[in-house]
C-alpha cells in the first residue's frame, strides 16, 4: 500500500493541467541509454522481520571490536530509563524548538541538566551546553578576558595536557579576537603540567590558566596547587573537566582557595541520546566572574554563542544604570586587600547595572587603583570582578529588608537618590561630607549637614522615536507628553513599570509634579490606553524602539543616545513640558567597620576624575563646569529638567507605586 495521498483522478488532473501524458513523460529528458527497467543485484522486497534478521546477521560478522579512540570518546552504558525518557514525543522532537508550544521538552532538559551540572561542579551558574567541549573552551577563554578587566594582556596559559583537538579549536575561534593562547609544557615523567615552567611565569600579567581534570593523558592534576598559583598571580582559573568524573573527584568550585572561576566540560558520557550531538559543551561560572552576568538576558547571550537558557542567582538583572553595594574588604591595617570579596548569599553584596562596565568600571577601574587615593587598600579599584546586577527598585526593597544587617555592605554606589532617601529615613546611612563637595551643584547632594548621600550624575527621561517605523505606520513625531495621548499611537508605546524600574518611577513622579496629582493620574489613565506594554527595565522600551518592535519608547536619554550612536534609526525627543530626572548617588552604610576606607572611596567618587568618567556617558554631572557635550544628547537638556522634589517623591513612593499597580499593571510584561 503506497503512502501517497493522491488518487488516480488527482494524478490525471495534475498531468492534464501541465500538459503531460503520463508520469513517465516527466523523465523524458533522461537519455534512453541511462534508463533501466530493473536493478540487478537488488533482491525483492522483504517483510520487516526478515530485514531485521538479515541486518542482525550481517552486523554479527563484524564481531565486537574494542573502542580505542579515547580522548573523551568512550563506550559507556546507557541505562534503560534514559532511552525510555528521551524517546518520549515531547523530548524526542525537541532539538529545534521553533514553536513555544513544542519547546517544553527542551526547557525541562535544560533545567534538569543545568541543575545537575551546577551541583556536580559546585558553581553558581550553568549554561545549557554549547556544541561540544572544544567550543566551550574557546568561549571560556573569551569570557575570562571580558571578565578579568584588571588583566590587560589577554594571555591564556594553555597546558599541553589539554585535549589537542580542543586546543586547536580554541585557537581557531579566538585567534582573530586578540587572545594569546600560550602553551604550557607537561612533565614527561608525570604526565602533568610542568610546575617549574608554570613558576617561571610568576609575576606576569596572565589573564587565566586552563586546568584539565583529568587531563588528556588520564592523569589527575594537582588542581589545588594550580588554583592557588593562579590566585597568587592574579589569574582566573578555567577548569576543563569530565562531568562524569566529578562524581568521584573534588568539584572545581572547591579547588584551592576560592575554587575555579570558569568551568568547561565535555564528555560523551553526559550527552543524552536525542540532544543531537555525541558530546556536551558545558560552560559554568561563579565567584569572581560574576561581572559577566550583568544587565538583562540579552547581555547574557553575548557571553558566548549558543549559551541557551541561563540559570542566574536570584537577582532580577534588569537594571539600566550603575548600582553597587560594595564591601570594601579589609583595610591596610589588616595587611590584606579589598580583593577578598565574597559573592551572592555570603557576607558581601556588590550590585552593578548593565551600562556601568562600559561607562565607569572598564579601564577607569584601573585608573582608580593606580591614581586614586584608595590604591593602598582596594586592589584594582572598584573593579567588575566584584559585581552582580540589580535594578534600583529591587535593590531599594532589598536594602530596606536588610536593615539591621550592616555587614551586608559598606558603600552604596550608584543607587537612585530617591531610593537613598528612603534608606536614610530608615537610619541606614552614615552622614559624611566628602572632600571637594564645595564644587558640587547643590541639587546633587542631601540637604542635611553633613549629607547622608552625594550625587554623581543625572539620568533624564526621554522618548526614543523610531523614524522608520513611524513613517511605515504613518505616525507623526510627538513633541510633548500631551501628544502621546493621540489615539493614533494606540498600542505603539512602551514604557517601564515604575515598580520594577527607577526610570519608570521618575516618569510617574515627574508627571504628578508637572500636572498635579489629580491631572497627573488622569494623564496616566489616558496614556494607558495607548500603551502596548509596560516593561521591567528602563532601557528596554528604547531598545525595542531601536529594533523596530515599537515606534515609541519612554526611556532615558543615556540609552537613547547610546543606541543612536550605534546606528539605530531613532530620534531622542525631550518633551516640551519638561522631563523628570533622578541622580545616581553614593552613600556610606551605617555601622560599617571599615568607615575610613568607605570615606576614602566616597572622597574619590566626588573627585574631578570621577566626574569626568561619569561625563563619558551622561551629559549632566555633579560638577557642572566639567561637563562636556555627549554625542547625540539633546542640547540644553538641563533647561528641561523639572524642579524635582526628591523628598516628596521619596516619602510618597510606596503610595504612588501601589496606586499605579492597581490601575495599570494589567499591561505589564511577565517577569522573567
Amino acid at each position: 500500500m503506497p503512502y501517497i495521498p493522491h488518487t488516480a483522478d488527482d494524478v490525471r488532473a495534475m498531468l492534464d493541467r501541465i500538459g503531460v501524458g503520463s508520469l513517465d513523460d516527466l523523465f523524458d529528458e533522461i537519455p534512453e541509454a541511462l534508463r533501466v527497467d530493473s536493478l540487478p543485484g537488488v533482491p525483492d522486497a522483504l517483510p520487516e522481520m526478515d530485514v531485521a534478521r538479515l541486518a542482525a546477521e550481517r552486523a554479527a560478522r563484524d564481531g565486537a571490536p574494542l573502542n580505542f579512540i579515547g580522548a573523551g570518546a568512550y563506550e559507556h552504558h546507557v541505562p534503560a530509563p534514559v532511552w525510555a525518557l528521551v524517546t518520549r514525543g515531547e523530548i524526542y522532537s525537541a532539538y529545534t524548538p521553533y514553536q513555544a508550544e513544542a519547546s517544553q521538552g527542551t526547557l525541562q532538559i535544560m533545567y534538569e541538566y543545568q541543575s545537575m551540572i551546577a551541583g556536580l561542579t559546585g558553581m553558581d551558574v550553568s549554561n545549557a551546553s554549547l556544541y561540544d567541549g572544544a567550543s566551550a573552551l574557546a568561549e571560556a577563554c573569551l569570557m575570562a578576558v571580558r571578565a578579568h578587566r584588571r588583566s590587560k594582556s589577554a594571555r591564556i596559559l594553555m597546558p599541553a595536557t589539554v585535549n589537542p583537538a580542543w586546543r586547536q579549536a580554541a585557537a581557531a575561534i579566538t585567534g582573530g579576537q586578540g587572545l594569546k593562547l600560550e602553551p604550557l609544557p607537561f612533565d614527561a615523567a608525570t604526565g602533568r603540567i610542568d610546575a617549574r615552567a608554570l613558576e617561571a611565569r610568576a609575576g606576569e600579567d596572565i589573564t587565566a590558566i586552563v586546568v584539565p581534570q583529568p587531563n588528556f593523558f588520564g592523569q589527575l592534576e594537582d588542581v589545588d596547587a594550580l588554583t592557588r598559583w593562579a590566585r597568587a598571580n592574579g589569574a582566573l582559573v578555567i577548569a576543563a573537566v569530565n562531568p562524569v568524573a566529578l562524581a568521584l573527584l573534588a568539584p572545581p568550585g572547591d579547588w584551592g582557595d576560592g575554587g575555579a572561576d570558569n568551568i568547561i566540560g565535555g564528555s560523551s558520557e553526559s550527552a543524552s541520546p536525542g540532544t543531537g550531538r555525541p558530546d556536551t559543551g558545558d560552560l559554568l561560572w561563579g565567584g569572581d566572574a560574576d561581572d559577566v552576568v550583568t544587565g538583562d538576558n540579552a547581555s547574557l547571550a553575548n557571553v558566548g554563542a549558543g549559551l541557551g537558557s541561563v540559570l542566574t542567582r536570584g537577582r532580577g538583572m534588569t537594571s539600566e544604570r550603575s548600582i553597587l553595594l560594595l564591601d570594601l574588604g579589609d583595610s591596610p591595617a589588616s595587611g590584606t586587600s579589598g580583593k577578598d570579596v565574597i559573592h551572592g548569599d555570603a557576607s558581601t553584596d556588590v550590585i552593578l547595572g548593565q551600562d556601568a562596565p562600559d561607562r565607569v568600571f572598564g579601564d577607569a577601574a584601573s585608573d582608580y587603583a593606580e591614581g586614586g587615593p584608595a590604591a593602598d587598600w582596594l586592589e584594582g579599584g572598584p573593579g567588575s570582578d566584584d559585581l552582580v546586577g540589580g535594578s534600583s527598585t529591587v535593590l531599594t526593597g532589598e536594602g530596606a529588608a536588610a536593615k539591621g544587617q550592616p555587614d551586608e555592605a559598606d558603600v552604596v554606589w550608584g543607587l537612585a537618590a530617591t531610593s537613598l532617601m528612603l534608606l536614610k529615613n530608615e537610619g541606614m546611612l552614615e552622614p559624611y561630607a566628602p572632600k571637594g563637595l564645595d564644587r558640587y551643584d547643590p541639587r546633587f547632594r542631601d540637604t542635611a549637614q553633613p549629607p547622608s548621600w552625594v550625587g554623581m550624575d543625572a539620568w533624564v527621561a526621554a522618548l526614543c522615536f523610531n523614524t522608520v517605523e513611524a513613517e511605515r505606520l504613518g505616525l507623526p513625531k510627538p513633541a510633548s507628553w500631551e501628544d502621546l495621548l493621540d489615539p493614533v499611537y494606540k498600542g505603539h508605546i512602551a514604557m517601564p513599570n515604575p515598580n520594577s524600574s527607577g526610570t519608570g518611577f521618575l516618569d510617574v513622579s515627574s508627571w504628578l509634579q508637572l500636572f498635579g496629582e489629580e491631572e497627573g493620574w488622569a494623564y496616566m489613565d489616558a496614556l494607558h490606553e495607548n500603551i502596548g506594554a509596560y516593561t521591567h527595565s528602563g532601557s528596554k522600551p528604547c531598545k525595542q524602539a531601536a529594533q523596530g518592535e515599537v515606534p515609541i519608547g519612554v526611556s532615558f536619554a543615556f540609552r537613547a543616545a547610546r543606541l543612536k550612536e550605534e546606528g539605530a534609526p531613532i530620534e531622542v525627543i525631550i518633551p516640551e513640558e519638561g522631563i523628570g530626572w533622578d541622580m545616581e548617588a553614593t552613600a556610606i552604610v551605617k555601622g560599617t567597620d571599615k568607615l575610613e576606607a568607605a570615606k576614602t572611596l566616597v572622597d574619590w567618587s566626588v573627585s574631578e576624575k570621577a566626574n569626568q568618567m561619569y561625563n563619558e556617558g551622561y551629559a549632566v554631572i555633579a560638577i557642572p563646569e566639567l561637563a562636556q557635550p555627549v554625542k547625540f544628547f539633546p542640547e540644553n537638556i538641563q533647561a528641561k529638567m523639572i524642579e524635582n522634589d526628591f523628598d516628596w517623591a521619596a516619602s510618597n513612593r510606596e503610595r504612588i507605586l501601589s496606586e499605579w499597580q492597581q490601575r495599570y499593571d494589567s499591561k505589564s510584561e511577565p517577569k522573567s
